[in-house]
């Protein structure tokens, strides 16, 4: 059942795609224009603290400044949800700009991406074989490009602007940032790169091309040689530091240490839904048995973000990899003299929340989501967790997985975001929502869901909290973009 419908699924992706490039630029404009009759902004400025406008400019040359058709709930593989026209009706005030290098191994292990990239790398257009992870010691290079383009789009939109139009600010610093934000005309955007997933800083040791999906549970001593060989750990992490260093004076403000693969510093969980596997056939499962930590050279690199200011997200990593870093934390503050940097986790779900709705279905899946205790380990870093527009993450079901579920109940994503919110809330020492926030993964082929896929919905999002009788006006600051400013004032740079 879940195969067919995801040929079904990636056949509609396919023709939303093809009529994206076909239909002329006139009737797109007028679609477009269509069904934003009536349309209401928002009143409360939004900060995400993770979405990819750079991706699709990377992947499939698109253009940032123009209006794109047929993007729809979903994944939206080809169709670029984040635009200029869509940051202005969500009132997107900031964003964390998480740059994601498509990951090596999806070549071997995705089994669609292995049958099809023989022949896809020989097309010209697409120039596959530059947009893939290299693994090797040139990965900064490509997230450089990724960074680069999303300048060069962003610099040109502000070329295009008269007096009195919003413009773009690439801040290099939380100053920058701040002073964006707080534009008294409200004319500015604020722009932090950030980077998803540790290879993006390199693999610069012999790489392993064993199957992530046939790994067995490995000692630590184990995990560490996978990596390196018995060269002293200073020499082998220099070269990672100096692309962190490179990173950071570009202005990269936070690094997501794990992703879909295992990468030189950190193991993951799962970060594909089931249903959304089918398509690329991936078929590694994330159990418990591999849940393992940073490695040596993890360790060093972020002992090195504590200390120069690289804010350190723990979004796809393993609950092991969390725990060494709120470790490393408490072990700065204890040992030093510093006070605990604020962690987060930008895009993800509650682990309670997603067991009252999954019902042991899928029940290793939830580890991508923070747990009670390490909601109270936010709290106690003053970190932040954004909660995620995806009905997997937030109830372990979503309208895609059929036979398990009733489809319809989980077309909306919003009232789950909500109840997300409540919860951390009632978990949170204080029981206040100090340490929500939002990260909508816009644009980074999440399967959003229909009332909610893309910026201008955020709107219907606030609407909802304001009809809730636990959401105060302050709190609903806080979380759209008060906590957020609080985590890089406190996270980024010393």
């Amino acid at each position: 059942m879940n195969g067919l419908l995801n040929r079904k699924k990636f056949l509609k992706n396919t023709t939303i795609a093809f009529a994206a490039f076909a239909v002329p630029a006139p009737i797109r404009a007028l679609a477009a224009s269509v069904t934003d009759d009536g349309f209401k902004m928002n009143d409360n400025a939004i900060i995400d603290l993770h979405c990819h406008p750079s991706m699709k400019m990377f992947l499939w040359g698109k253009k940032f400044w123009k209006r794109h058709l047929l993007v729809s709930k979903g994944d939206n593989l080809f169709n670029m949800q984040e635009d200029d026209r869509q940051f202005s009706f969500g009132n997107v005030r900031g964003i964390l700009a998480a740059h994601y290098l498509l990951e090596g191994a999806t070549k071997r292990e995705w089994n669609t991406l292995n049958v099809l990239y023989p022949f896809l790398k020989h097309i010209p257009f697409l120039d596959l074989k530059d947009k893939i992870e290299y693994e090797s010691e040139k990965n900064p290079e490509q997230v450089n490009k990724m960074i680069s383009k999303l300048n060069e789009q962003l610099t040109e939109v502000n070329k295009s602007r008269g007096p009195g139009q919003v413009t773009y600010v690439i801040a290099k610093n939380f100053a920058e940032f701040e002073a964006a934000i707080k534009d008294p005309k409200k004319q500015q955007i604020a722009v932090a790169h950030a980077i998803e997933g540790g290879h993006a800083l390199g693999r610069n040791f012999p790489i392993t091309l064993e199957p992530q999906q046939k790994l067995q549970p490995l000692s630590h001593e184990k995990q560490n040689q996978m990596i390196g060989d018995k060269t002293r750990l200073e020499d082998r992490a220099k070269p990672y530091i100096h692309n962190l260093d490179d990173f950071r004076e570009l202005g990269v403000c936070l690094i997501t240490l794990s992703h879909f693969f295992r990468n030189d510093l950190a193991y993951p969980v799962d970060g594909i839904s089931p249903d959304a596997k089918s398509t690329p056939g991936m078929a590694w499962q994330y159990t418990p048995d591999q849940d393992r930590g940073l490695t040596d050279i993890g360790v060093t690199v972020v002992k090195h973000m504590l200390h120069t200011g690289v804010i350190v997200d723990l979004t796809h990593s393993a609950p092991q990899v969390r725990k060494d870093v709120f470790a490393l934390n408490r072990k700065r503050r204890d040992e030093e003299g510093q006070p605990l940097r604020p962690l987060t986790f930008t895009h993800t779900g509650a682990q309670q929340v997603y067991e009252y709705y999954d019902q042991d279905r899928y029940p290793f899946y939830k580890h991508y989501c923070v747990s009670d205790e390490e909601i109270a380990l936010i709290a106690e870093c003053d970190g932040v967790i954004g909660i995620i527009p995806e009905d997997f993450w937030l109830t372990g079901a979503d309208s895609n997985l059929r036979k398990e579920f009733r489809a319809m109940r989980f077309e909306n994503g919003i009232g789950y975001m909500i109840q997300t919110m409540k919860y951390i809330k009632s978990k949170s020492p204080c029981k206040d929502f100090r340490h929500v926030g939002i990260g909508t993964d816009f644009d980074g082929l999440a399967d959003n869901p229909k009332d909610l896929f893309k910026n201008k919905q955020l709107a219907d999002l606030i609407t909802a909290m304001k009809n809730d009788p636990e959401f105060q006006p302050k709190d609903i600051t806080a979380i759209t973009s008060g906590n957020a400013m609080r985590l890089l004032r406190l996270g980024w740079g010393n």
